[in-house]
């Protein structure tokens, strides 16, 4: 059985001592076990230099088990810690900015946000540290209390909330505990005698304590502030002269100031519930609020009855591009001089639907008429250029009179590839025959199996 070593022990004044900082001329002084308050002996490495002198229990097979030492250590510790007026006890809290500013948008409810952890000395409000103390919850009788392993308490006001550390090695604290109400700073110590050493000093040595993920800080209030947040909570869509829409996001104090794009000819704010509407949805349904209107936008084929998506979601394919002779995969927007052009019944639902969630602030001086290049467009203005976009689809796809000049070597590397494809494709007919061969072998009896290969002699 290997013997644990340990780095640290209670000296004859009950002080904890590190083994790296004591002289081996104190090897012979009383040393007893944190965990346990056995007896611990003081042994030194002269055999080997790399290995570093440690100390053990004097007695063998003595039951102590680490997690009890690392316990009592890291109690210890954090009290020494905490007694010592010379270095602060901060620890981190989250602070909550709510925004001061008079927004006309928000109706009584003001902006919040969760800032970065504020630091927060515990020696201005707490002189006292106590080992394992009973306290009682504020909303429990006396007849019911917890026992706190580090307390910290106000001697000259006791009646101020006191705050408990604790420590776990393998055992968290009860649920009931943490829903107590009291304030808690749970400390988590690895499982491990050397890991965990190494934790409690860091736990000592760290400007903020307990920094990070080994502690947890329960029912303490975050530190409430006030302040103008930089709060981006108001999507700003923008209408182009060319029938095109654009959002971005904008500061509350920013919705009436006119986007710096002399193209752009109107402008609306929307507030919304982000987690459950989307950003491209709700530029969807104001081009639908526009065009129902009358304003003249661009439309996509996206939106149209006759659309459809191909097997791999990607591309649009027009339903009636054998019958009317429209592109069979459009790009999007020639729906904007598609003379077949429907809008779809669900997305028009889909559309109208939103409309309720959504809060409109205009910008104030636009004009009450919303123009764009498609607004004075006559109908043969349309079909001219509905006619362009068929003459473009029409060359796009025809390859009648296009001559592919090709030389020696390229021809004799795709000769080479069509081999390579070839013996591919031999390949993996044959492993598709090998497997069907397997999978029959399996699946039929043995003596049909037997009948087949008879058949297959012959």
């Amino acid at each position: 059985m290997s013997v644990l070593k340990y780095k640290y022990a209670l000296n004859s004044c009950n002080e904890i001592v590190d083994i790296n900082t004591i002289s081996e001329d104190c090897r012979n002084n009383e040393y007893l076990c944190p965990g346990c308050g056995r007896p611990m002996s003081f042994v030194i490495q002269k055999k080997h230099i790399n290995w570093s002198n440690y100390f053990r229990h004097k007695e063998d097979g003595v039951s102590c088990h680490p997690n009890a030492y690392l316990h009592r250590l890291a109690e210890i510790k954090i009290k020494e810690r905490f007694d010592d007026r010379t270095r602060p006890f901060k620890i981190g809290l989250k602070s909550i900015i709510t925004c001061s500013a008079d927004c006309e948008i928000c109706d009584k409810a003001k902006c919040s946000l969760e800032a970065e952890e504020d630091v927060l000395d515990l020696h201005d409000w707490y002189d006292t540290c106590t080992l394992e103390k009973r306290v009682n919850p504020e909303n429990i009788n006396g007849s019911k209390y917890y026992v706190a392993d580090l307390l910290l308490s106000q001697s000259k006001n006791p009646e101020n909330k006191p705050i408990l550390i604790e420590v776990w090695v393998t055992h968290e604290n009860s649920i009931s505990k943490k829903n107590s109400g009291l304030r808690i700073i749970e400390v988590k110590i690895p499982n491990n005698l050397s890991e965990g050493e190494k934790t409690i000093k860091r736990l000592c040595e760290d400007e903020i304590f307990a920094a990070g993920e080994i502690s947890t800080i329960k029912n303490f209030n975050p530190i409430k502030k006030k302040g103008i947040l930089n709060c981006k909570n108001v999507l700003r869509v923008d209408v182009f002269a060319s029938g095109k829409l654009n959002a971005d996001w904008i500061n509350c104090n920013e919705i009436h100031n006119k986007t710096k794009k002399w193209t752009v000819v109107y402008s609306v704010n929307v507030l919304f519930n982000r987690d459950l509407i989307n950003t491209n949805d709700v530029k969807n349904c104001i081009s639908h609020i526009l065009q129902k209107k009358g304003v003249a936008l661009e439309k996509y084929c996206s939106n149209c009855f006759f659309c459809m998506q191909d097997y791999s979601g990607i591309l649009n394919i027009c339903k009636r591009y054998k019958t009317k002779g429209t592109p069979h995969y459009p790009n999007g927007n020639e729906a904007t001089f598609c003379p077949f052009f429907s809008e779809d019944k669900d997305y028009s639902n889909r559309m109208e639907s939103l409309k309720p969630h959504l809060k409109f602030i205009k910008v104030a001086d636009f004009p009450k008429e919303v123009k764009t290049v498609f607004t004075n467009m006559t109908e043969d203005d349309k079909r001219k250029k509905w006619e362009e976009i068929l003459q473009n689809n029409m060359e796009e796809n025809s390859t009648e009179n296009v001559v592919e000049v090709i030389d020696e070597e390229e021809l004799k590397e795709r000769e080479d590839f069509e081999q390579a494809d070839m013996t591919k494709r031999i390949a993996y007919e044959n492993y598709k025959t090998m497997y069907e061969y397997i999978y029959d072998k399996r699946a039929k009896p043995f003596t049909e199996w037997e009948k087949d290969s008879d058949a297959r002699e012959k």
